[in-house]
This record gives C-alpha cells, sequence and structure tokens, in this order.
C-alpha cells in the first residue's frame, strides 16, 4: 500500500505518511476487539544527508554577493542569516507585527501555538526600513508564495556568484548555534 500511495517518495515519507496511519487502523481494530494484534515493520529509512552549518564567512559572502547582483536580494534567506525564524515563519510575516524602532517583530502562532518575539540585529532592520517605504501594515514583509521559494531565490544567489549553496535550514539557527559555540560562547547553558 505505501508505495503504491508514494512510489517516488523516500522510505521515511512512506512510514510517515502510510506505515504510521495503517498502524493505527490496526491498534483502533485491536482495541475494539475486532481483531488480533497485527504488527508492521517499517520501511528501511535511508541515510540521512548532514548539511554543515552555514560559518559566518559563508553568511558575510552570502549577504554581500546577494546585495551585488540584485536589488531585491532573498531577504527571507538573508533574515535567516541574522536568525530571526524558520523560513515556515518569516514567510507570512506581516508589517503590522514589525517594530522596526524597538528592532522585533512578533511572529504569530509558531510550533508552539503562541505568539514569539524575535530581535533584529541592526543591519536587518536597516534593510527592512527601506523595504517598508509605501506598504500597509496588511502587507506581507516579504513576498514569497511558499518557503521552498526562499530556497530557490538562495540557490539562484549562490549559482551566481560561485558560493556553494546552503537550504535555509543550514543557515540559520543551526548556524547561529554552531557560530556562537565556535566563539566560545555557552548558549546550552545560557552561560558565558
Amino acid at each position: 500500500m505505501a508505495t503504491t500511495l508514494y512510489p517516488e517518495q523516500k522510505n521515511s515519507t512512506r512510514n510517515r505518511c502510510a506505515m504510521t496511519a495503517a498502524r493505527s487502523v490496526f491498534l483502533h481494530g485491536h482495541d475494539r476487539g475486532w481483531c488480533g494484534v497485527i504488527r508492521l515493520r517499517n520501511f528501511k529509512p535511508e541515510k540521512t544527508i548532514t548539511r554543515p552549518p552555514a560559518s559566518q564567512l559563508w553568511l558575510n559572502l552570502f549577504v554581500r554577493q546577494s546585495r551585488r547582483i540584485a536589488r531585491r536580494i532573498p531577504r527571507p534567506a538573508s533574515s535567516s542569516c541574522h536568525r530571526t525564524a524558520p523560513a515556515s515563519q518569516r514567510r507570512p510575516l506581516l508589517w503590522k507585527d514589525t517594530d522596526l524602532a524597538n528592532r522585533r517583530v512578533v511572529l504569530l502562532e509558531t510550533k508552539t501555538s503562541t505568539n514569539s518575539d524575535r530581535f533584529l540585529t541592526d543591519d536587518l532592520v536597516r534593510r527592512m526600513h527601506a523595504l517598508e517605504q509605501g506598504r500597509r501594515p496588511e502587507d506581507h514583509v516579504f513576498k514569497y508564495k511558499s518557503r521552498w521559494s526562499i530556497n530557490d531565490r538562495t540557490l539562484a544567489v549562490c549559482r551566481r556568484t560561485g558560493i556553494e549553496y546552503k537550504p535555509s535550514h543550514t543557515c540559520g539557527r543551526k548556524a547561529m548555534a554552531t557560530n556562537a559555540i565556535g566563539l566560545g560562547i555557552d548558549i546550552r547553558t545560557g552561560g558565558g
């Protein structure tokens, strides 16, 4: 069933989307007394590709090169470099949820279903001020249709400038944490 429903997908997707659902149905049947215990084995997952996070040098190069090649730089990707939020939370950000004077944005209903304040760097605030001109409070800060278009723009910048491509996940919090630890900042326990 899983291979019929998901012929092109990886085994991890088949396990998550098909096997977990089938297992739940069989467990429900067992709980109701309709059948005995039926065990299903997951497909063997493929090896995951671990990408190293973006270094501070890469982040600086990316921002500089994206400014050079176009006025409309991939701002959500660039904001990844400034560690504001994951791509899925940056995309629907509205101007009414930004407070550039106090260098902060409010992300509505994050993964934990709560609002979250995020603070912005001076550089990002400067660039967002330029974007804000002529925009209404209900307008989107970043005009992207989906989270994947952020990576598409990042890939385009990397190809045009000759730097290694890194998806938005490796440019955000993962890069911030790795770079902070490399500088000797103890972010795990909050010490310094």
